[in-house]
């Protein structure tokens, strides 16, 4: 299904498409139970091969390093235990997993190198040793490939030799730190990559990175942990938001037809910035009416004005965080393919981010065709598995 309009209060995410918006939940308590999915696909989870994970926290140890928060973080021996992974996924009546990265990649990355591998070698290493795990793991853990998209040649040849492999999409975060400032995904020398991924039709996961965060120096927070609490809170979801919507208005996704890109936690504020962006358009389209502008050729890029909403299919949203309203909400506005089940396991843990999101998510609409898409059918369509 593509984009869907919304009726009442949640009209705020723009016109309809005309595709069936997904039925809302019954309020008198009387609709029929829907049956359990045929399978659920956890399309959120992190692992790393070998001893990366311990040699990461050597390195946070020696170095006192908070670039990727407090480390307690990424203590946790799940971080490399396959047989964990599997097991909990059974707990929960999982199928199967998808080994996405996290914020602390880069210094994952540093940690190798200073165990003697180059650069080259540490991320062939990452990558090379996940995509062994998913072998032999009989599906039930699929991998994704790391890919530095601030380093554009190796960047491509990385992802041309990871999908020689089979590999079956790319990860990156949403912004970096280089050249004395922050830039998101929409970077000019990030397009080589993204050339790539439209060429081989690999989708692409996308991750915070914690490098954005939005707090007053001056004026510091008072509390435990509440600085952390913060970013992790809310600046991370603007990150997400703001790195969404500048390649939106960048030009690359009017460039590059194939890309898919998958966004965590619901895209942050992602999909409830529709209404404001219709609102804009509008606002902005009639004063080019009025000097004679040419922003409806999408031939033009130096004129043309975009629409958020109309880009909505680029675009597909992990649950990972958000109540089962957010859920419910995010399916009418992106459609019920276009978001999936994720936990964030192991940095999250398995009760908070899969029991209690698996027992909430029990209230989500009793259409069965929203559930499936919700837990596997999206995720094997977006991945071909």
């Amino acid at each position: 299904m593509g984009l869907l309009g919304l009726a009442g209060a949640s009209a705020l995410a723009g016109c309809a498409s005309g595709t069936q918006t997904p039925p809302s939940a019954s309020a008198s308590g009387d609709a029929p139970a829907a049956k359990a999915p045929e399978r659920i696909i956890d399309v959120h989870a992190h692992l790393l091969p070998g001893t990366m994970n311990a040699d990461y926290v050597a390195w946070l140890d020696e170095t006192k390093t908070m670039e990727d928060g407090p480390s307690f973080l990424w203590t946790n021996t799940a971080f490399e235990d396959v047989e964990n992974h599997v097991s909990e996924m059974d707990r929960f009546g999982i199928d199967a997993e998808v080994v996405t990265f996290s914020s602390n990649v880069p210094n994952i990355l540093k940690a190798a190198e200073a165990k003697g591998l180059d650069g080259t070698g540490a991320l062939q290493a990452l990558n090379d040793g996940l995509h062994e795990i998913s072998k032999a793991s009989d599906g039930r853990i699929v991998t994704c490939s790391w890919i530095d998209p601030t380093q554009p040649e190796t960047a491509v040849s990385e992802m041309d030799r990871m999908a020689e492999k089979g590999t079956k999409a790319f990860g990156v975060l949403t912004g970096y730190r280089f050249g004395g400032g922050g830039h998101y995904l929409d970077h000019p020398s990030f397009e080589p990559f993204w050339a790539e991924a439209n060429k081989l039709k690999l989708p692409v996961f996308t991750h915070f990175s914690t490098r954005f965060p939005i707090n007053d120096p001056d004026s510091p927070l008072t509390g435990f942990s509440t600085e952390n609490v913060q970013n992790g809170g809310v600046s991370v979801l603007v990150e997400n938001t703001v790195s969404a919507v500048r390649l939106v208005y960048s030009g690359y996704l009017d460039k590059y037809d194939d890309l898919r890109i998958v966004l965590g936690q619901l895209g942050g504020f992602f999909p409830w910035m529709f209404g404001r962006y219709e609102l804009m358009y509008g606002l902005y389209s009639g004063n080019g009416d009025k000097q004679g502008v040419d922003y409806k050729n999408p031939d033009n890029l130096d004129t043309y004005l975009r629409n958020l909403k109309d880009y909505a299919r680029f675009f597909y949203l992990d649950s990972h965080s958000m109540s089962v309203e957010d859920v419910a909400l995010a399916q009418q506005i992106m459609g019920t393919d276009h978001v999936m089940f994720g936990s964030d396991y192991p940095i999250t843990s398995a009760e908070l981010g899969r029991e209690q999101p698996l027992k909430s998510l029990e209230g989500l609409p009793a259409d069965q065709q929203l559930r499936e898409d919700f837990y596997h059918a999206a995720a094997e369509n977006l991945l071909g598995i």
